[in-house]
C-alpha cells in the first residue's frame, strides 16, 4: 500500500479526478480517518456533484466505512438527507453500500430511511447491488423496530422467485434470521 499522502485539502479533488486505484483509494480513505476535518472534505466532495471526483470520493468514504464505520455515523443523517436527490445508480449504490455497513441510523431519519429502501427494493428495475444493500438497511432498522420485520419478510418473499442469484442469496440470509427471530 502507498504511504500516506501529505496532502493540502484542495489538493485531494485534483488527486481524485486523476487517480483511480484501489491502493489510491485504500491509502485516502486511511488519510481521511486520521483526521476529522479530512473527513469533512471527502463528504463535501463526495455530496458535492461534481462528478467523478465525487464518484471516487464516495468510493474512498465506502472504504472508510469498511475500516471504521463507527466513526461514519455523525455523517449518516447527510448521506440519508441526500437519497432522494440521487440520480444515478453509482450514488444511490456508494450510499446505500456505506448505510448497510452501519447498524445504527439517527432516530430523526428511520421513517425516511425505512420508506426509501423498501421503495427501491421494491423496485425489480432497481439494480441488484442497490436492492440487496437496501436489503441490508431495512434488515438493520428491523432489528431496532421489530414491527417492521413481517412487512419486510413479506417484500423478500414477494420477491424471491423473480429474483437474481445475488437478490436471492442475501434475502435468503435475511429471511432466515427474521423468521428466527433474529
Amino acid at each position: 500500500m502507498e504511504k500516506a499522502p501529505a496532502l493540502s485539502i484542495p489538493q485531494l479533488a485534483e488527486l481524485l479526478e486523476e487517480k483511480c486505484h484501489k491502493e489510491f483509494r485504500d491509502t485516502v480513505a486511511d488519510w481521511a480517518l486520521q483526521e476529522p476535518e479530512r473527513l469533512e472534505e471527502v463528504f463535501r466532495l463526495y455530496l458535492g456533484n461534481f462528478d467523478q471526483v465525487s464518484k471516487r470520493a464516495g468510493w474512498v468514504l465506502e472504504k472508510a466505512t469498511d475500516l471504521a464505520g463507527q466513526r461514519m455515523e455523525p455523517y449518516l443523517s447527510r448521506v440519508i438527507g441526500h437519497l432522494e436527490q440521487m440520480e444515478t445508480d453509482w450514488e444511490r449504490r456508494s450510499a446505500v453500500r456505506m448505510l448497510a455497513m452501519c447498524p445504527r441510523y439517527p432516530e430523526n431519519n428511520l421513517g425516511f430511511l425505512l420508506d426509501l429502501v423498501l421503495e427501491w427494493l421494491n423496485r425489480p428495475e432497481e439494480t441488484v447491488a442497490i436492492r440487496v444493500h437496501c436489503m441490508q438497511i431495512a434488515f438493520n432498522i428491523a432489528q431496532l423496530e421489530p414491527d417492521v420485520r413481517p412487512e419486510l419478510v413479506s417484500i423478500l418473499e414477494s420477491h424471491y422467485e423473480d429474483g437474481s442469484a445475488g437478490f436471492k442469496n442475501r434475502a435468503g440470509k435475511l429471511l432466515k434470521k427474521l423468521r428466527k427471530g433474529q
